[in-house]
């Protein structure tokens, strides 16, 4: 069974590193676009056994450039992924164990805390407190690729022939989450991915969340925005502290 993850990124230098250590290996083949990044994450990509587009558009749209690293393959599963999400377990066991050829995967967020040693660089070593429960909210997908039609934004689901979905358990494949990292990087999420909405014509429902932020920012600055960083910063008193 061959296993291909197709990774989308932009400006990812502080996590990029770990996202390859920890999964080379994993997949069979990584394809990456690389959507203009200017901190160096185009640079370190360069350093790895990945294939990469570059795509300078920057209209974000997703679901298109995951569409086009799809079709580069010709058989086996895929795996889309960003750069914030660690798919822990055995991959191979989870999809024979299925039967399906789409399987929908949960998640754990993780959340900087309190508690968090700041000097720490990598935020994969640095953030270690999740979410107690698993959540289906931002459920993933991966899927054989002999069956695939299309890919929704968000890679939250697919559009398949002869559809047999499975939901895995989450003691054989959960995706290990790490949306919010710092202060720089969630200011160029927000900043950068609302802009690139802008540039784009999708409905007003796709990425209302980005939009929020972003409009958070427009009405009230860097200062308004920095608050609702601050908010991402929890005690650690209700998670459950889970190193990856």
């Amino acid at each position: 069974m061959i296993l291909t993850c197709c990774l989308l990124v932009r400006d990812e230098i502080d996590i990029i590193h770990s996202w390859l250590s920890y999964h080379i290996g994993k997949f069979d083949r990584i394809i990456v676009t690389d959507n203009g990044s200017l901190d160096g994450t185009r640079e370190e990509l360069n350093n790895w056994p990945v294939e990469v587009i570059d795509e300078l558009k920057q209209d974000y749209q997703q679901a298109r450039w995951m569409d086009r690293m799809i079709k580069m393959v010709s058989d086996g599963w895929i795996i889309p992924a960003d750069a914030d999400e660690f798919f822990t377990g055995d991959i191979h066991g989870a999809i024979e164990k299925s039967g399906g050829n789409i399987i929908k995967i949960k998640s754990q967020t993780y959340h900087p805390t309190t508690a968090d040693n700041w000097r720490q660089p990598d935020p994969v070593k640095r953030i270690t407190y999740r979410d107690a429960k698993t959540t289906r909210a931002w459920t993933k997908c991966i899927f054989s690729v002999a069956d695939y039609v299309s890919i929704d934004m968000g890679n939250h689901d697919a559009k398949i022939s002869d559809r047999r979905e499975a939901v895995a358990d989450e003691c054989d494949l959960v995706i290990k989450h790490f949306p919010n990292r710092s202060w720089m990087q969630f200011r160029k999420k927000y900043v950068q991915g609302g802009q690139a909405y802008e540039r784009n014509d999708m409905p007003p429902i796709i990425g209302k969340h980005w939009k929020d932020k972003y409009k958070i920012y427009k009405q009230g600055g860097l200062d308004a925005l920095r608050a609702e960083w601050q908010k991402c910063i929890l005690s650690p008193d209700n998670l459950v502290r889970d190193p990856l």
